[in-house]
């Protein structure tokens, strides 16, 4: 069949002297969006950022609606690696600090994988 590059299904039937089959699959194609990003240094009131836990962050696909999330608990993170079904997703981030406080969210980003 070759390499597939989108989600696909397919169908195989058999027949013989023993009767027939049908058996159905359906392959979906996943894709990377690699994110990297530079670590808030201080709080929205100036004050040093002391405390940071970690980054969410979210993905929908269509802009504005992210229903699907990740926590990245790990303050030294600099970057992460979303392994998604094959489309266009548009994205946003957020810090957390220990108490489990969200920053605003970052600007969104869109990004396709292939």
């Amino acid at each position: 069949i070759g390499p597939i590059a989108s989600n696909t299904s397919y169908t195989l039937t058999c027949s013989g002297e023993g009767g027939s089959a049908i058996g159905m699959v359906r392959v979906r194609v996943f894709g990377e969006i690699a994110l990297r990003w530079q670590p808030p240094t201080h709080n929205v009131d100036g004050s040093a950022l002391t405390d940071l836990a970690g980054y969410k962050i979210y993905w929908g696909d269509t802009p504005g609606d992210y229903h699907r999330e990740l926590a990245v608990d790990d303050s030294a993170a600099t970057q992460h690696t979303l392994v998604v079904p094959v489309g266009t997703y548009h994205l946003v981030m957020t810090a957390f600090n220990l108490q489990g406080r969200e920053s605003a969210p970052s600007a969104e980003v869109r990004r396709t994988t292939q």
